[in-house]
């Protein structure tokens, strides 16, 4: 997602300097980076920490040594 963003935001900074008007616009623009910052990567960090806190899953039963 990160890769596409930044492309999407080169060809819109790009197209917005030929003055074109099919350029997205700045607020919404705006919009995006603020979901993309203020909801998306506070989330991830919010569910790693989660996710290192619990404990490690423990299988059911013992496992062999021996391949099958």
């Amino acid at each position: 997602p990160g890769i596409v963003f930044c492309i999407f935001f080169v060809l819109n900074a790009l197209i917005w300097g030929e003055k074109s008007s099919g350029a997205v616009p700045f607020g919404t623009m705006f919009a995006l980076v603020f979901l993309w910052f203020g909801i998306s990567v506070p989330l991830v960090f919010i569910g790693s920490y989660f996710g290192y806190k619990k404990p490690a899953i423990e299988d059911p039963v013992k496992t062999n040594k021996i391949p099958r």
